[in-house]
């Protein structure tokens, strides 16, 4: 639920239903120890799920990174939501017709 209320009180956008949207995550932790980044991932299912559901996505559709940034007082976890592109909107980079990195054909 906190994640649902965090989206709608930052006004995110309910995207379309087939949207790609790629989640990373920062955990940062109240105490420096060994953390096992799975285990992470798995203790956000809640979270994911408010986030799919307060923007209207098929959480298939979701990618994840996640990385631990530094120790903060009382712990926390920043999430980025980034709109990928479809398929048929995405660019190669460079573009083909480069002249020293051209694709052929």
């Amino acid at each position: 639920m906190d994640a649902w209320l965090l989206c709608r009180a930052a006004k995110i956008p309910a995207q379309r239903a087939d949207a790609s949207l790629h989640l990373r995550f920062t955990f940062h932790p109240k105490v420096k120890r060994a953390r096992d980044l799975d285990n992470l991932l798995a203790s956000m299912k809640a979270a994911i799920d408010g986030i799919r559901d307060a923007l209207g996505v098929d959480d298939s559709r979701f990618s994840f990174a996640m990385c631990m940034g530094p120790v903060v007082r009382g712990g926390k976890v920043v999430v980025d939501i980034i709109a990928m592109k479809r398929a048929d909107e995405t660019r190669r980079v460079p573009p083909p017709d480069h002249p020293v990195l051209g694709y052929p054909g």
